[in-house]
């Protein structure tokens, strides 16, 4: 008895400070990408955010995000992504467990929804269906710099 009671002292001295350190991560997260959030939010482990524009997560949302909260995982971690013009809109009692999500346009989660260890969901492709405007991107990646290097290299020289 005396023996459990020990462990479970040191347990929650070396565990208190990680999920004080997650809560406050995934405040600054959800504050900074200014998500709209309905009451009962419970996130375990850390749930990366970039957004340019407009997330609202209904109430009752559950996230889990790792290996500690989900054996699962592979070691990954919870990503949402929402670009500049995109919206991203959780329902009511939904739980998410290690997921990647991108959403350029819209993507729209309904109520009482579950969605399971490493799933990837985006509404792009990431490029153009065009192909020339895919060419167009790919010579774009590869545009030299517009300075004139031989001349820095001669005046170094």
């Amino acid at each position: 008895m005396i023996l459990r009671q020990i462990i479970s002292g040191i347990s929650f001295f070396i565990h208190k400070p990680a999920k004080i350190y997650n809560y406050l991560y995934n405040d600054f997260q959800l504050r900074r990408a200014g998500v709209k959030h309905g009451k009962h939010m419970q996130i375990n482990g850390k749930l990366h955010i970039h957004a340019g524009s407009g997330i609202e997560i209904g109430d009752y949302f559950m996230a889990n995000s790792g290996l500690k909260y989900n054996a699962t995982s592979g070691g990954g971690e919870s990503y949402i992504a929402v670009g500049a013009n995109g919206r991203l809109i959780i329902g009511h009692h939904v739980g998410i467990s290690n997921l990647y999500l991108t959403a350029s346009e819209l993507i729209e989660i309904g109520d009482y929804t579950m969605i399971g260890s490493n799933c990837m969901i985006a509404d792009t492709d990431f490029h153009s269906v065009d192909e020339t405007a895919r060419k167009a991107e790919i010579d774009n990646w590869f545009t030299p710099p517009q300075k004139n290097f031989l001349k820095i290299y001669q005046k170094a020289a």
